[in-house]
């Protein structure tokens, strides 16, 4: 999408008789599918303004801690990455925009002031906004200026723009549209998959808001008219940006987790076979939405190998077909077995039911390459 404003004339073809609670939920239907297919720059500039709004700052570093509404919830198992912390001029890839380059004239001095306060007072206060500070109190607190403060916290959102030049994909879709490398995945000890996020808007999550609080506020009357109006605009853009993200971290969790066996061995075969209808019915969305939610990003595996995130998918018949792979490579009578005979030892070996019609038409299959042979 080129604007990353939501398109606001969106126009429905629709009849003046239209009833005008269907009419904004089709226009809500055509918000959420646009903000969804958003490329990850994108969603970061949608974010950006949104951030440097007057309400959303004080909102999220209030000038005294009453009015503190929002602040970042990051997702289960997931970490902005270390690599972060070494950023630097140096390391600006050589087919980078120019901006790149500014970006690190303009915002040397905010890197630097990370770097010197550290990673904790920078995850608590910064990252994900936990406290309840003012500006000039965080910046007391981690030996900064009030003007510091904010250097940091626009560096983090233009950074954020920037990320997929730094940790570029190798990956090439079949439509040959660019792929944004999402994540770094790792193992475990019980076997679960964590998340490493380059991205500060990703590795934040989500906005968690205060709404409690945000009522009373406002019933104290302590907005001015101007922000009590703005406000209920300023939550409806939060709130769909939360919706994409967790749906974005919510397939993609689910989608690692189904495949950890795989990540343990790193052995194709014990991929787990899951469709993207299957994944969409575990999660009641539209299979659409899981098809949009992929398309065009990737995932680093714990070994390093990069993967679209659409490969991860993997058909039960090609299941099938690799447990039938198994049996002829094992079984030096293989070829000399009925269909019901392999229909039986696939049930011993693998608990695998399948039809007769089925195991003859699949073992017809792999038998095509080895004739060709």
């Amino acid at each position: 999408m080129a604007d990353h404003k939501f398109s606001p004339n969106l126009q429905l073809k629709i009849t003046p008789r239209t009833d005008l609670r269907l009419r904004a939920q089709l226009m809500v239907r055509l918000r959420t599918v646009q903000v969804l297919q958003m490329r990850e720059p994108e969603i970061a500039k949608v974010i950006r303004d949104i951030e440097q709004d007057p309400l959303f700052q004080k909102l999220l570093m209030p000038p005294s801690p009453e009015f503190k509404v929002i602040r970042y919830q990051a997702h289960p198992r997931s970490q902005l990455s270390s690599r972060f912390y070494e950023l630097n001029e140096a390391i600006v890839p050589n087919k980078a925009p120019s901006d790149m380059t500014d970006l690190f004239s303009r915002y040397k001095k905010a890197v630097a002031l990370i770097q010197k306060i550290g990673q904790e007072l920078f995850e608590k206060h910064f990252l994900f906004a936990e406290s309840s500070e003012s500006v000039d109190a965080v910046a007391s607190l981690c030996g900064l200026k009030p003007g510091e403060v904010d250097e940091i916290r626009q560096f983090l959102l233009s950074f954020s723009v920037h990320t997929e030049f730094f940790d570029p994909s190798e990956k090439s879709p079949p439509a040959g549209l660019s792929v944004i490398r999402i994540a770094r995945l790792h193992l475990q000890s019980d076997d679960d998959v964590s998340y490493e996020f380059l991205s500060p808007h990703l590795a934040r999550g989500r906005y968690a808001i205060d709404y409690d609080n945000l009522q009373s506020l406002i019933k104290k009357g302590a907005f001015t008219p101007e922000e009590k109006r703005h406000v209920k605009q300023l939550l409806k853009r939060m709130e769909l940006l939360n919706w994409r993200q967790s749906s974005l971290f919510r397939i993609m969790d689910l989608l690692c987790h189904t495949q950890r066996q795989f990540f343990k061995t790193r052995v194709t075969d014990d991929k787990t076979p899951i469709s993207q209808r299957q994944l969409a019915k575990k999660l009641t969305v539209a299979p659409s939405t899981i098809c949009r939610t992929v398309q065009g990003r990737s995932l680093l595996l714990p070994w390093g190998e990069e993967v679209l995130m659409e490969d991860l998918f993997y058909s039960h018949k090609s299941f099938l077909l690799a447990r039938l792979e198994d049996l002829r490579e094992q079984d030096p009578d293989f070829d000399k077995k009925t269909d019901k005979e392999l229909q039986k030892e696939l049930q011993t070996r693998y608990g695998l039911t399948m039809a007769r019609r089925t195991v003859n038409a699949y073992k017809h299959q792999i038998d095509s390459p080895k004739k060709s042979k």
